[in-house]
């Protein structure tokens, strides 16, 4: 039985698919819908002040995923808040010891506030996807790569039922990302205290979500006492879980070369290392 808004029973694969795809569909029109109007109300007018038209684009990129990962953090955490869930997601200790992997943590009956809120996800992930093919930036592997996984456990775990397993995930995300884009678009905006500033707090909340956070939801998703391995989707999940992991790793590398470039070399700014777009002049 699942809590929060009443929403609508789905037991089984078959019934979920058509809701995943209407989800996607529709959440695919509104960021799309959204990014458009952004871009022409508000962003492209304030670029038109930038000298570079290299830096016109990465200015309105940085802002827009500002404000679309903002906005989707504040929604997912209003979420997690109403539904009493919100210190068990960064303090995993809080919850009991037993897996989430279980039948007893199985959200069956999906609520309209879940489909909502993974739609706008599935949306976002699938704008990306058409702007990565229309543009490809110089990181087109890595970005293609993080976001197959993550969408692929979005709708994994959507499919089998652990759709609240997936809003964990997303929202362990997407809280360092206004930090990072608003870094990135600060910097193209040509203020280097404010972009070093988020930035700063970039990583400070990176390290801790990435590197202790999330792997502790691996451990009570997949291995603490209760889970059932006979499940397939299990399998499923545990190596989106892993690979997701190992771009943690992989990123983590990046954050520390730019800090070493930061505190020894001396560039405080934004370099090439997290944005591979950049030309340092």
């Amino acid at each position: 039985q699942s809590t929060g808004i009443p929403g609508f029973p789905m037991r089984s694969v078959g019934d979920r698919l058509p809701d995943i795809l209407f989800a996607g569909c529709v959440g695919t029109f509104i960021v799309y819908a959204l990014r458009k109007l952004l871009y022409s109300w508000i962003l492209e007018p304030a670029a038109t002040r930038l000298d570079k038209e290299k830096d016109k684009d990465k200015f309105m990129f940085g802002s827009w995923c500002l404000v679309i990962h903002t906005l989707g953090l504040i929604i997912q955490l209003a979420f997690l808040t109403a539904r009493g869930e919100l210190s068990g997601l960064f303090w995993p200790s809080a919850h009991d010891d037993s897996s989430l992997w279980v039948p007893s943590h199985s959200d069956l009956d999906l609520t309209k506030a879940q489909l909502w809120i993974i739609s706008l996800e599935i949306g976002f992930y699938m704008v990306e996807f058409l702007y990565i093919a229309l543009e490809p930036p110089p990181d087109m592997v890595e970005k293609i790569a993080h976001h197959i996984t993550a969408l692929a456990l979005i709708i994994v775990s959507l499919v089998v039922g652990h759709q609240q397993i997936g809003i964990y995930i997303m929202v362990m995300h997407k809280v360092i990302e206004p930090f990072l884009f608003g870094a990135k678009a600060a910097h193209y905006a040509g203020s280097e205290m404010f972009s070093t500033l988020l930035f700063s707090l970039f990583i400070l909340i990176w390290l801790p979500t990435r590197l202790y956070v999330y792997p502790h939801w691996i451990y009570k998703i997949l291995w603490a006492p209760g889970c059932d391995f006979s499940d397939s989707a299990w399998y499923i999940s545990a190596t989106f879980l892993g690979a997701l992991l190992a771009l943690h790793i992989y990123w983590t590398g990046l954050i520390f070369r730019v800090i070493h470039t930061m505190l020894v070399v001396g560039d405080m700014k934004l370099n090439s290392e997290l944005d591979p777009g950049y030309k340092k002049d």
